[in-house]
């Protein structure tokens, strides 16, 4: 070997040394976060969520980023929760209602007419009430970052529409699976049926339900006017759609990416 090949060879050496000395934290390590929700991806949910993975990626050098799971992978609501419990994913977006079973820190939202329009219930969410909420969460291994909006819930027929609360008489209408909902339904005559979003379309379709209730937006981006000749602006229930991480991952995070 040449006196020039072995310096070469001598300053290769070193530069593989100097490397593999670093300290691990100098080589910046991608997170990816696993994301869900369960409506349509046309829904301001879903559009909401890759915006949120847009900017995650670009104000964070590519250090996190967000994958957006398949809505029909997981389940219902019920099932995300449960989903970010056993580590199957890392955010949700969900309703309020479906976590009566795992907190009861949500329930007031469940009331009907609680607040008289949407730019109150904004409000409230946005103020320490609603931040309250989020960080009681934290029990049952969910970490709130913010409020999405699912709105105002109206209600839909098949038949007649509903113009009075007596016009609810008789309905066979799904509802949520909340146990405030089911009895605010019976109280006005209705009998209501829980079930799922993801099953709700097939069941009106095939007529064994006669009426729902939802915000517009999934009245729209579900094509349910496909299958129900009526919608009824009722405002009765004001629903947000809080947004959570694992407390497991999110302790994970440094406090740079907590930021963003």
């Amino acid at each position: 070997m040449t006196r020039a090949k072995a310096h070469t060879a001598l300053l290769a050496l070193f530069a593989i040394a100097f490397i593999g000395a670093l300290p691990a934290s100098s080589a910046h390590a991608k997170t990816t976060l696993r994301a869900a929700q369960v409506l349509n991806d046309t829904h301001p949910s879903h559009l909401g969520l890759l915006r949120m993975a847009e900017l995650l990626k670009e104000r964070s050098g590519g250090e996190l980023e967000i994958r957006m799971l398949d809505r029909n992978t997981l389940g219902d609501e019920r099932d995300l929760i449960e989903a970010i419990q056993m580590g199957e994913a890392d955010l949700i977006v969900i309703g309020t209602a479906p976590l009566y079973s795992f907190t009861s820190d949500f329930l007031v939202f469940d009331l009907p007419y609680t607040f008289k329009d949407a730019p109150t219930g904004r409000a409230v969410m946005d103020g320490p009430f609603g931040q309250a909420r989020l960080d009681d969460a934290t029990h049952v291994g969910l970490k709130g970052l913010a409020y999405y909006e699912n709105g105002l819930r109206h209600v839909s027929t098949s038949k007649a529409p509903v113009r009075l609360p007596g016009d609810m008489k008789g309905l066979r209408m799904r509802t949520m699976e909340s146990r405030i909902h089911l009895q605010t339904f019976r109280q006005l005559g209705a009998y209501p049926v829980p079930l799922s979003y993801m099953d709700l379309y097939r069941h009106l379709k095939d007529g064994s339900i006669d009426a729902e209730e939802n915000p517009t937006s999934v009245f729209v981006t579900g094509k349910l006017y496909e299958v129900q000749a009526n919608f009824s602006l009722t405002g009765h229930f004001y629903m947000p759609s809080p947004m959570f991480v694992s407390m497991g991952v999110w302790n994970k995070l440094p406090p740079n990416l907590q930021g963003l």
